[in-house]
């Protein structure tokens, strides 16, 4: 991570919009099972979730493809290049 501080509550409300988008579910734990008694909320990512995440990264290959582009004004072999092993990296990740 960057090194700055997440603050709790900015945390919470992001899941909770991420669980209205369906990307993330929640569930209560019972206050009797979990240490100190306290009610928890456990999350999960949904199939939607992880759908996103990958159209999220496959959209953030391509921008850094094209502010690589736009730096170095790479040759139509080279974007040619480049879009290959973008391609080959992303059946791995």
């Amino acid at each position: 991570m960057s090194g700055t501080r997440v603050l709790l509550g900015a945390t919470f409300v992001s899941l909770d919009r991420l669980e209205q988008l369906g990307h993330v579910s929640a569930r209560l734990a019972d206050p009797e099972t979990e240490s100190e008694g306290k009610t928890r909320r456990y999350f999960a990512v949904t199939l939607v979730g992880e759908r996103a995440l990958v159209r999220v990264k496959q959209a953030s290959k391509v921008a850094d493809f094209l502010e690589d582009y736009r730096h170095h004004g790479q040759t139509r072999q080279s974007i040619a290049t480049v879009a290959q092993r973008s391609s080959n990296a992303s059946m791995y990740s």
